[in-house]
Formats: structure tokens, sequence, C-alpha cells
């Protein structure tokens, strides 16, 4: 799949435009979507024995291993433990 199609059809004109708004401004995109993030990962019980900021940068950085308990533990259940929500579908990635 070209990138023009996956684009094309992924993103509506409506959408496209809202992406293309928030490239002019990329600070406050990430502010705007680390406010959604954090709003879900403070109702998990992993994020709250973690007592973490509300900072993005107060965060580490991390990896895979860093989560792989808590992402088996989600898969045999069918909720995410990083954001207590329903896991909708499960995909492998490299």
């Amino acid at each position: 799949m070209n990138l023009g199609y996956f684009l094309a059809k992924n993103f509506s004109s409506v959408e496209y435009r809202k992406f293309l708004a928030q490239s002019k401004n990329p600070k406050a995109a990430q502010a705007r979507l680390w406010k959604e993030t954090l709003q879900k990962i403070k109702r998990s019980d992993f994020w709250k024995a973690k007592n973490q900021s509300s900072l993005l940068e107060d965060f580490e950085i991390t990896d895979y291993e860093d989560y792989r308990a808590e992402i088996e533990k989600s898969f045999r259940s069918g909720v995410s433990t990083l954001t207590a929500e329903k896991v909708i579908f499960w995909s492998e990635s490299s």
C-alpha cells in the first residue's frame, strides 16, 4: 500500500485539515495529546502505584521490557493494566 492511498483512505478531508493545522504547532498538539493520555493512564493501578508526576518530562524513557509483564496480564484479562480500558484488539509488531 502506498502512502498516498493510505492517507486518502484513512484521513477524510476534515481529519486531514486537522492534522495539517496541528502540524503547524507541534508543541500545542503534543500538550493536547499528553493531556488526553494522562487522563487515561491515571485510572490504572499500574500508574497509580508509580505515583508519577503529571509532567511528561518527568516520565522516564522506557522500552517494551519495562511493560512486558503488564502487557501479558492485559492479554490474559482483556483489560489493559496500563490504561484500565477494555482491549479492543491485539496486533503484533516488529
